[in-house]
């Protein structure tokens, strides 16, 4: 289906090479083929025909944001806003890198126009949730969470953060079963899976306990091999049959994770 996109917009960019849209759309199609380099490039090209595309300075602004240019995306998706204020995708995306810099206030800001301007925005709801779950307002994030699954039922990442805050609530049957709603709806969900563990173990639930240790040792070895923050919390690692040298490797993960949002919110 993509490789057919690809081509059909690249044959109408052939028949008009001046129209920002298609090149916006065939984009879009590089994005998701995995093709960024490209996307960015037709992105960029979108923009030289027409610098107030507010798509293409959104979409664009998404890769920025990837690639770890937190100041670059800012600025895109602020004047992708400037052009089309009611641009409730922009807004959410905002929010999000504002929250990745410490700027809760502001995220919030934008979440919540986001949410004024399309009510049923699922990912805004959720996002919006992390946001004042870091404020400490857990009452707000539970409703928050609760509004994303009421509009989306089959939202796996609102059902696991629903399932946080039940969890630090000490409300452990409810986290359970929401975090079991979580891997039903995606069953490769690393962080569901292995919150799911700690809080068998909280309950000494021991049925399929070999198995699930397997498990959680094969999902904390591949992240560590692929160099991403593992599920597992340095200080519950001691409740696994991990190895010394893993257990050093999630803290240090942690630890890092830890000092970037630091350098992030000093800047």
């Amino acid at each position: 289906y993509t490789d057919l996109a690809i081509e059909t917009y690249r044959k109408a960019i052939e028949l008009q090479n001046n129209f920002p849209d298609a090149y916006c759309n065939l984009a879009n199609a590089l994005k998701e083929k995995g093709m960024v380099k490209d996307a960015e490039d037709c992105y960029n090209t979108a923009l030289k025909l027409a610098p107030t595309h507010a798509d293409s300075l959104n979409n664009l602004a998404n890769i920025k944001r990837e690639q770890g240019f937190i100041e670059e995306a800012t600025r895109l998706y602020l004047k992708a806003l400037e052009v089309f204020p009611e641009f409730a995708a922009a807004h959410s995306n905002l929010a999000s890198v504002l929250q990745q810099q410490g700027k809760l206030q502001d995220a919030l800001a934008h979440y919540k126009e986001a949410i004024r301007i399309q009510p049923s925005f699922a990912d805004a709801y959720s996002n919006m949730g992390n946001t004042l779950k870091e404020m400490q307002d857990i009452q707000g994030a539970q409703t928050c969470y609760q509004r994303a699954i009421q509009i989306n039922p089959a939202f796996a990442d609102a059902h696991s953060n629903l399932a946080s805050i039940h969890k630090d609530c000490g409300n452990i049957p409810e986290a359970i079963q929401s975090y079991r709603t979580a891997l039903k709806l995606r069953s490769d969900f690393p962080d569901a899976y292995c919150n799911l563990v700690h809080c068998l173990q909280i309950i000494c639930d021991w049925s399929d306990y070999e198995d699930r240790m397997q498990k959680l040792v094969r999902i904390v070895a591949d992240q560590l091999e692929k160099n991403r923050l593992p599920s597992v919390h340095p200080h519950h690692s001691m409740l696994y049959p991990l190895s010394h040298e893993q257990r050093k490797q999630i803290a240090a993960k942690h630890a890092s994770m830890c000092a970037e949002k630091i350098t992030i919110l000093h800047k």
